[in-house]
Order: structure tokens, then C-alpha cells, then sequence
């Protein structure tokens, strides 16, 4: 029988493992033995004794003795089960009495193996009963989570359902899929729900009023209706306008608005008065008063959320544009899918025929027609308007957030890049002996310039503002030592003509040119040479010959003190004729460009000594809490020296002052480590596509709700009654003008409203400029702008703003740059030194001062390495 090695090992509490050997290949009469390790001296562990396999192969034999003939019967498997079963498995559970817990388990997977190998299984067997024992113990922990139908289970599945729809209902998913998903289901349950009742409701009440006129004719009740519906949308805007002027929250576009939707509404008014069509528009009013009251009512109290900030004007007409289109195909649509919606129902006369009294008695409203006018106005035409309006303008806001933040989302970008890889060096650094630091840091140094260069001159050009270009060029100036290097370590040394004068231009500017290098270099490409070419080499030549004579004659003349050697001259041709390059490599680090020439910086070869030496004063500390200082002090001030353009952007700085307000214990390193992780998600949520919510009217507040309930009254119904006024008045003033021209009559009935309703959408929607400003949310027809902040309390908000820093790219000076601080920053103390405004120093706290300078007579203390500027 073939068997397969396990080996297997529990630890107890003690550490001690009960080990079970079976060796491969075992041949049948091969001796197998469960192993038990014994403990040593010091192990407290019973001493179990080893249990010989031997012993149940002699009662096997003993009963292959006794009853041999049986083997050779069918029924001999049967005896090899029963004395497995008597001796074996007595035995091993005789020995799991003085087992721990996980020595059972282990002994449970041994028993299943020899059962599988008995019985005839094989090793997929055992692997597959550890399979199901996994899938047991997984099933077991989702049964103890929603344990079954008890009503706890039951409790907990409709929680989950109902956050579930509440999590739709606030559409807080990330994906564009699922958060569109959300939004069209948001906009159908709200808007779909309340235009389809409304629309419902007013086809009620239009049919309502044509059956009492047709029972008891213009009586004074429905002429006083009439009147009231007439007289209500004008009303509503002069004592909205009135108010609003009081207040301070009219605005140009919103007064603009308001007088020229109150000039068309009276004009169209007063020309159905002339045209004797006053009574005709006073029974069409009344159902379309109650329906804009009756859904701006609703939509008070179940309002719409989104994310818009704006209310572009372009927006506004592109969208407008499409309303109208679909209202013109609506109308023909619900034309013929329900014409017998509403008043259209009623009974009419045809010909010379009358309508009796007992069928307008009877009369009763098309459910059937009305409905479908309902769900089609509700989940198509105005379900699409409150989709497509606010995506648009959505979709404007978004190109020109990218367009505004394109230039701080790239230095962003790179702050992230950088962060991440200075933290991460500085850690290694401090491994390093302080010996090769330096040089690290110097090549460290030299690889940030160069990506940095690179990164810049990427940049379109016109994007960069004069900070950056500033930057840029400070960068070149680093770096041109370093290209004038690479230049002169080319190998082969050929150069183009252009590249050659490139050479001797900034061999000039840093100081370095030597005759005798460009003579090198001129006679290494001497045969591309023309003629011109060939005769400024051989000048050189016979310049740098006579230098040479004349540097070896003052030479002579110094040494033998025959004449006074003007030393000017002899250095200068010392210079000439050297075998040094004199080319000064060392760059600054990147936080100090543009900063006082005085700015001091640690030296990080030594600066954990450093820390160290003062964290010593401090007798509380002990030596383990010294190295999380010295690490957080070492790798905070490394990333804020060296951190490429280290001036925060608006975003940076405003989700800063919200981390530290959230979390004013936050350890510098993390906070940087968080801070870019933050602003990411920042942009991403601020750059994200539309989101609606659904919310509810917030009653916390008596005068809150007034306000709000005021608004919508004398601003967002007084413009809908008005638009469906200045609507119906110039439908009815059209139809009066073709009373006789019944071919041109239907297509301009159906043209005319479309043109007319793109003029009033969007007086609909500038009126709701009204009080805009940047920190208020922007309001539209049944639904408010501005998502509820991510935290609680957020910061004061930064615009983001592209501005130029005359001082240079680190600096602040007054006229320098404008780019506001949040309000929480005030808390930290800011340096007078320039590149600490980027980065703000660590600040230590009152009673652990570890910036602390040692005590005069302290005179085994080192020296310190540098001196900080804001240290006290």
C-alpha cells in the first residue's frame, strides 16, 4: 500500500509541537511510527509515550492467524475494518486523552488519512477533506452573521436592505456606472413620481372646469378662479423682486430676468384682453397653477442634491435647447399615445350635432389616456431635463476645473511622487554611515534637478505662470554646470558647430574657458571644418603657443628673480595650462531656490547625532523612545529640504488644515504620507461627474425653514407660474390670430410653444441666480446645488487660483504670492525663514523641547552642526 509523508506541526502555549511522521514509500512491512517529540528538561509538558504501530500489526496478525480462511471470503476486508477499528483507533484516542486542543486537530487530519488509505482512497481525498473543512468553517461564519430565518436574521437582512437604499438614495458609489445608476434612479423616483401625480392632478382639474362650464356656463366662482389664476404670477414676482431687493440677493441676471418675464406676462395678458380671449385664458390657468404649486411644493420637501457649482449661461440655453426639442416631440408623442387626456376627453359637439346633458353629466375623466399623458410628461420629458440640464453644465464645470487646476494638479502629481521617495530614502539613509551620506545625498540631489527639468520644460509653455517660470530657470542655473560636465565627459568628443559655440557660451558664463580645452576640442573636429573654420583654429593654436612661451619665460624669470613677474598674469596663465576643470558641481537643495542667500539648513550626515545629543537632555526618555524621534525629526526635515517646488497649493494647503483640525496629534511624516493620498481623492471627487442625491427639507432651524419655504414661494413658483402664464397667454393670443387660417393653425400650435418655451427655460433658470455666491450652493427649479461636505467640520475653502510669486517660487513677500492660508494654519508657527512656509517645520511640544540647545556647561556635548533659525 502506498502512502504519502505528512508532516504536520501545532504549537501550544508552551511553543513545545507534537510531530507525526509517516515516510514515502513505506514498503508493506516497513515499520511506521507516530513520533511524538519528547520535551525537553525544561518542558512542562506530560511525557507521552511513543505509540508503536508494531503492536496493532501483531493483533492483525494474531487475527490473520486465528482466522485465515476468512481473508479469502468476500467478507475479509470486513475483519481488516473491525480490527483497524478495535485496535488502531482505541489506541490513538487513548493517547489524544493527554493531548492539547491543537494536537486533536492534527491527530483528526492523521485519522481521515489512514481512513481514506484504508478504505481505498488516495491523497486528493485528504486534500479535498481540508478543502471542505475551509469551506465549513467559511459557511459556519456567514450562518453567524445572518443565522437562518430567526427574527434576528431576519432584523438584520432588512437593515442591510434598508442601507443598501440608503446608500442609493445618497449615491455614494465611486464607480461612473453605479453612480449613474444611481442618478437616473434618484431623478425617476423623485421627479418621475411627483410630475406623473401632478400632471395627473392637473388633467383632473382642466377636465373639472370644462365640465362646469359646460353644466352651468362662466359663473362667478370659476371667473373669480380665472382671475386669481391670472393675477397670481405677476403678483408672485413683484413681491419676490420687492423682497429680494430688500434682502440684498437680487443680482443683475436675476432682476433682468424677473423684468422680462413681468413685461411678457402683463403684455401677453393685456393683448388677450383686446382680443376678447381673457375668459379663454382664465379656464386654461387654474390646472396649471395647481400643478406648478402643487410640484413645487413636493419638491420642497423631498429636494435634489448634486454637486454643480455653476450655473453657466451656455449651459443653460444648450440644455433649453433640448427641453424644447423634446417638449415640440413630447407633444406630438402624447398627441397621439393620449388624446383623450384631461379636457381633451370631454365631451365635444361635432358638426351641427349638441352635446346633451345627460353626457356631460356622466362625462368622467379618461383614467387610461391620462395616466399615460402623466408617466410620459413625468418619466420622459421632465426625468430627462433634470438629467441633462445639470450633466451639461456638469460636464462644463469639469473642463474648466482641469483647465484652472491643470498647472497645481501636476505639482501635486509630483509632490505625491516625491514624498513617497524622499520618505522613503531618508529612512535608508539613516542606515548609511555618516560617512557616505553626502555623497548620496549630492546624487539624490542631482537626479531631482534633472526630473525636475525635464517635468517643466514638458509643460506647455504657456501654461506656466511667472512662479514656475522663475523655477525653471533657477533649475537651469543648477544644472548648467552639471551639462557643461556631460558635454565634456562625451566620448567620442564630436560636436556640430552650433554645439561648439553652445560650448564656449557657457565655458563664459561659469568662469571655466581655457583656450586650451577649445583648442582640443577644435582640432578633434577639425575635419568638418571649412575655411573660415580652419583659419580661427590655427590662430588659436598660434595664441595658445605664444601663451605657453610667455608662461614658461615668467616662469624662468620668477624663479631666477630677474624681474618683477606680475602675478595677475601668471595666475591667469597657470589657469590656462592646468590639468583641472575648476567646475563647482554642488547644487543647492531644491527647497532653498530662490531663497536668502543666508538660509541655513541641517547637515544630514550628522543631524540624527544631533537629535540624539539633545534628546538626552531629556532624562524621561528612554532609549526606545528615542529612535521613532530621531527617525520622524530626520526624515520630516530631509523631505521638507529637499522636497521639489515645496510651495502647497490651495488644495494641499486646505486639506492640510482639514487633517490637522481632524487630527491635531498627527505625526509630521504621516501627515505627509496622508496629505497627498487626501488631496488625490480631493481632485477626484471635485473632477468627478454629476452625482444627485435625494434629500429631505432640513426643519432644524424655524427661520431656516422660512427662509427656505420663502424662496421657494416668491422665487422658484413665482417664476414657474409665470413661464406657464406668459406660456399659455401667448398660445391663446396665437390661436386668436389664425382663427381663420386652419392650414397654418396646427404647425404653428405646435412650433411656436417649442421657441417660446426655450426663451422661458431659461429665464427659469437665471432667475435662480439670484443671491449666488461663491460659498453658497447653487440653487435650480426643485433642486439645490452642493453635496454635503466628507467630514464634519471642513475647512475654510481655498479658491483655486493660479497665481504668479514675484519673490520667487518659495517665497512670500508682499507683494509675493496671494494664495490664501486656511484658517486652521494659523495655529502653526511660521518661520521667518523662506523655505519653511513651503514645509512647515515640526513644532515641538511645550514639555518635550527637542530642539533644546545644550547647557553652557555642558561641555561634553558636540558642538552643534547647524543652527535653526526658528529655534528658541
Amino acid at each position: 500500500m502506498h502512502s504519502s509523508s505528512i508532516n504536520s506541526r501545532s504549537q501550544r502555549s508552551s511553543s513545545n509541537s507534537y510531530i507525526t511522521n509517516t515516510p514515502e514509500n513505506t514498503p508493506p512491512n516497513a515499520e511506521v511510527k507516530i513520533k511524538i517529540e519528547q520535551p525537553q528538561e525544561h518542558d512542562l509538558r506530560l511525557k507521552v509515550p511513543a505509540l508503536n504501530i508494531s503492536v496493532v500489526r501483531q493483533q492483525f496478525a494474531q487475527e490473520f492467524t486465528q482466522h485465515p480462511p476468512r481473508l479469502i471470503r468476500q467478507n475479509g476486508l470486513k475483519a481488516i475494518r473491525a480490527t483497524y477499528e478495535r485496535a488502531f483507533t482505541r489506541a490513538i484516542k487513548s493517547v489524544r486523552r493527554e493531548m492539547g486542543e491543537g494536537e486533536i486537530q492534527i491527530s483528526n487530519r492523521l485519522i481521515r488519512y489512514a481512513e481514506a488509505q484504508v478504505q481505498g482512497g488516495n491523497d486528493n481525498d485528504y486534500e479535498l477533506s481540508r478543502d471542505i473543512d475551509c469551506l465549513i468553517g467559511l459557511m459556519q461564519a456567514a450562518a453567524a452573521e445572518h443565522p437562518g430565518n430567526n427574527p434576528d436574521a431576519e432584523q438584520q437582512r432588512r437593515l442591510a436592505l434598508i442601507d443598501l437604499f440608503s446608500k442609493v438614495l445618497r449615491n455614494e458609489f465611486s464607480s461612473d456606472a453605479a453612480r449613474w445608476g444611481a442618478n437616473i434612479f434618484i431623478v425617476g423616483l423623485r421627479t418621475g413620481l411627483i410630475v406623473a401625480l401632478c400632471t395627473f392632478m392637473r388633467d383632473a382639474i382642466d377636465f373639472e372646469v370644462h365640465r362646469a362650464l359646460a353644466l352651468h356656463g362662466q359663473d362667478s366662482s370659476l371667473y373669480a378662479a380665472g382671475m386669481l389664476a391670472i393675477a397670481i404670477a405677476p403678483t408672485l414676482n413683484l413681491m419676490g423682486g420687492v423682497l429680494s431687493g430688500l434682502l440684498g440677493t437680487a443680482n443683475a441676471a436675476s432682476a433682468t430676468t424677473r423684468v422680462i418675464l413681468g413685461l411678457a406676462n402683463l403684455g401677453l395678458i393685456l393683448a388677450c384682453y383686446q382680443m376678447g380671449a381673457l375668459d379663454e385664458l382664465g379656464e386654461a390657468l387654474p390646472s396649471f397653477v395647481c400643478y406648478g404649486a402643487a410640484r413645487d411644493v413636493l419638491n420642497f420637501f423631498f429636494p435634489l442634491g448634486d454637486n454643480l457649482t455653476s450655473l453657466p449661461t451656455r449651459g443653460i440655453f444648450a440644455s433649453g435647447s433640448i427641453y424644447a426639442f423634446l417638449q415640440w416631440l413630447g407633444g406630438m408623442t402624447m398627441g397621439i399615445a393620449a388624446p383623450l387626456s384631461g379636457a381633451h376627453g370631454f365631451p365635444r359637439a361635432v358638426g351641427n350635432e349638441t352635446v346633451s346633458w345627460e353626457r356631460i353629466v356622466n362625462a368622467k375623466l379618461n383614467i387610461s389616456d391620462s395616466a399615460i399623458h402623466g408617466l410620459l410628461n413625468g418619466f420622459v420629458l421632465e426625468v430627462g431635463d433634470d438629467l441633462v440640464m445639470p450633466a451639461i453644465v456638469r460636464k462644463l464645470e469639469q473642463n474648466e476645473y482641469r483647465s484652472k487646476s491643470e498647472l497645481n494638479v501636476e505639482d501635486e502629481i509630483a509632490h505625491k511622487e516625491y514624498i513617497t521617495e524622499l520618505i522613503d530614502f531618508a529612512k535608508q539613509l539613516l542606515q548609511q554611515p555618516a560617512e557616505i551620506r553626502q555623497k548620496l545625498i549630492d546624487e539624490k540631489n542631482i537626479e531631482l534637478y534633472k526630473r525636475e527639468w525635464r517635468r517643466m520644460t514638458n509643460l506647455p509653455k504657456d501654461l506656466l505662470d511667472p512662479a514656475h517660470k522663475q523655477y525653471l530657470v533657477d533649475i537651469e542655473n543648477q544644472l548648467r554646470p552639471h551639462f557643461l560636465k556631460e558635454l565634456w565627459d562625451r566620448t567620442p568628443a564630436e560636436f556640430t558647430a552650433t554645439e561648439m559655440k553652445y560650448l564656449w557660451e557657457l565655458e563664459n558664463e561659469l568662469g571655466v574657458y581655457k583656450k586650451t580645452r577649445e583648442l582640443e576640442r577644435m582640432e578633434a573636429n577639425s575635419k568638418n571644418f571649412n575655411a573660415a573654420q580652419l583659419q580661427a583654429l590655427k590662430d588659436l593654436q598660434e595664441e595658445v603657443a605664444d601663451e605657453r612661451r610667455e608662461l614658461l619665460n615668467l616662469q624662468l624669470r620668477k624663479k631666477s628673480n630677474l624681474d618683477y613677474a606680475p602675478e595677475d598674469r601668471l595666475r591667469h596663465l597657470r589657469y590656462e595650462f592646468d590639468n583641472q576643470d575648476h567646475l563647482d558641481l554642488a547644487i543647492l537643495p531644491m527647497s532653498l531656490l530662490g531663497a536668502k542667500s543666508d538660509s541655513k539648513i541641517p547637515s544630514f550626515s550628522t543631524y540624527d547625532a544631533d537629535i540624539r545629543r539633545v534628546c538626552r537632555k531629556h532624562y524621561h526618555l528612554k532609549k526606545k523612545d528615542i529612535l521613532p524621534i530621531v527617525e520622524e525629526l530626520y526624515v520630516h526635515e530631509f523631505v521638507r529640504v529637499h522636497l521639489p517646488f515645496s510651495t502647497l497649493t490651495p488644495v494641499e494647503r486646505e486639506v492640510r488644515a482639514s487633517i490637522l483640525k481632524k487630527t491635531p496629534a498627527i505625526l509630521p511624516v504621516k501627515l505627509l504620507s496622508t496629505l497627498e493620498a487626501e488631496v488625490e481623492e480631493k481632485r477626484r471627487k471635485d473632477a468627478e461627474g454629476l452625482r444627485i442625491r435625494l434629500g429631505v427639507v432640513d426643519i432644524d432651524s424655524a427661520a431656516a425653514l422660512i427662509n427656505r419655504a420663502g424662496r421657494t414661494v416668491l422665487l422658484t413658483n413665482a417664476a414657474r407660474q409665470s413661464v406657464f402664464a406668459s406660456l399659455l397667454a401667448a398660445i391663446v393670443v396665437l390661436a386668436e390670430m389664425l382663427e381663420d387660417r386652419d392650414q397654418d393653425r396646427h404647425w404653428a400650435l405646435d412650433l411656436f410653444p417649442a421657441a417660446l418655451i426655450f426663451v422661458l427655460y431659461a429665464c427659469l433658470y437665471l432667475m435662480h441666480m439670484e443671491g449666488a455666491s461663491p460659498g453658497r450652493p447653487v440653487d435650480r427649479p426643485g433642486a439645490q446645488g452642493g453635496l454635503p461636505p466628507i467630514r464634519e467640520d471642513e475647512p475654510e475653502v481655498v479658491e483655486e487660483v493660479i497665481t504668479p510669486r514675484d519673490n520667487g517660487p518659495h517665497t512670500f513677500g508682499e507683494n509675493g504670492d496671494d494664495r490664501k492660508f486656511s484658517v486652521a494654519e494659523s495655529d502653526a508657527e511660521i518661520s521667518s525663514d523662506p523655505q519653511d512656509i513651503a514645509l512647515d517645520r515640526i513644532l515641538p511640544s511645550p514639555h518635550i523641547n527637542l530642539m533644546m540647545e545644550p547647557e553652557p556647561d555642558d561641555e561634553s556635548a558636540p558642538e552643534p552642526t547647524h543652527v535653526r533659525p526658528d529655534s528658541k
